[in-house]
């Protein structure tokens, strides 16, 4: 499947072909920062550092879902789900300032 993630604290924009389906991008764990991050090395690095000093208590090795604040798809192939479904969880406001959509 074909897409597109926009970070969208630094504008940066990764165009794909997904080995994964649509499900797991929507639904799955691709449906959070934790995965689309891994497409972006800077966004990363600062949710891992931001998460390790918000939660010092967490040993090197582990960490917890960096949640839908950053990566969105703003463009996919699919017939099963809408941008919007794509980006279900993540905030209003940055899917409308983001995604030529409508919300």
């Amino acid at each position: 499947m074909k897409l597109t993630l926009l970070d969208t604290q630094t504008g940066e924009i990764v165009a794909m072909e997904s080995p994964y389906n649509a499900y797991w991008w929507a639904e799955g764990n691709g449906a959070c920062d934790c995965d689309r991050a891994d497409y972006f090395p800077m966004a990363e690095e600062d949710l891992e550092a931001a998460q390790q000093q918000a939660h010092p208590e967490l040993q090197e090795w582990q960490s917890l879902c960096y949640g839908c604040e950053r990566i969105l798809i703003i463009a996919a192939e699919s017939d099963e789900y809408t941008l919007d479904e794509f980006n279900e969880d993540y905030p209003q406001a940055l899917k409308a300032q983001w995604l030529k959509v409508s919300l």
